[in-house]
């Protein structure tokens, strides 16, 4: 679906509107929604086995799923930092190896691509 072009002015007064929806939901607390008769029935049995409202199993499950979907984002967040820093070190050490494989004296033939490449990018900076 797409969105219609829409005025700045008009923009800023339509999330100023959802901004205030929003936190007069927050100060109510309050949250309402339809369920098909299908779903309803599963909720009633559910709580009725657990020995619990129907509303406070809705809550509680709604609660649940939160704090699962925060403590996986973080889990994204720790594993993707973990991923940076692996190829930060992977970074330096490629630079290393490449400095190393510099110094040292090959027959044209023989230099490794790598390092043909690193020495090409080089000179093509240079202007030569």
């Amino acid at each position: 679906m797409t969105e219609k072009k829409r005025p700045k002015g008009l923009e800023r007064q339509i999330e100023d509107l959802k901004s205030e929806a929003h936190n007069n939901v927050v100060d109510r607390g309050t949250v309402q929604f339809r369920l098909d008769a299908e779903n309803m029935n599963r909720l009633l049995k559910e709580a009725d086995r657990r020995g619990l409202g129907y509303g406070v199993l809705a809550r509680q499950w709604t609660l649940e799923k939160l704090a699962a979907e925060q403590q996986s984002e973080q889990l994204l967040e720790d594993r993707l930092s973990s991923m940076e820093a692996a190829l930060k070190n992977l970074e330096a050490q490629n630079k290393t190896l490449l400095q190393y494989l510099e110094k040292r004296t090959y027959p044209q033939e023989s230099i490794p691509l790598a390092v043909k490449e690193e020495r090409q990018r080089k000179d093509r900076a240079k202007g030569k």
